[in-house]
């Protein structure tokens, strides 16, 4: 048994539904916001850097097309749900916790 109460999950619903602008075209920028340091050790190999420039290259073209499907079809958001996962201990003696979030719309 715990000594401390623990939030196993927590949800959020959206009534009416919220609409999100400008998503599928963000769609073509997550390579870049969540760019680690492996990508850097990946450039390294001929493949993947030409793979990368490639697909940079077409970026302008496929976000054009993503602003086309976002006009045709918006993208509302209508729960969001959260639950906390324990990582277990790594380094130091202080549990390790993660958060994942769930979108639904």
């Amino acid at each position: 048994s715990r000594s401390q109460t623990m939030v196993k999950q927590a949800s959020i619903t959206i009534d009416p539904p919220l609409p999100l602008l400008n998503v599928a075209p963000t769609l073509i920028h997550l390579p870049s916001i969540f760019e680690d340091n492996v990508i850097p050790t990946l450039r390294r190999i001929q493949f993947v850097r030409f793979a990368l420039n490639l697909f940079a290259s077409f970026s302008s073209s496929i976000e054009r097309f993503f602003w086309l499907i976002e006009s045709k079809c918006q993208i509302h958001l209508s729960k969001i749900k959260l639950t906390p996962i324990y990582k277990g201990q790594l380094n130091s003696d202080l549990p390790q916790w993660r958060l994942k979030l769930s979108f639904s719309g």
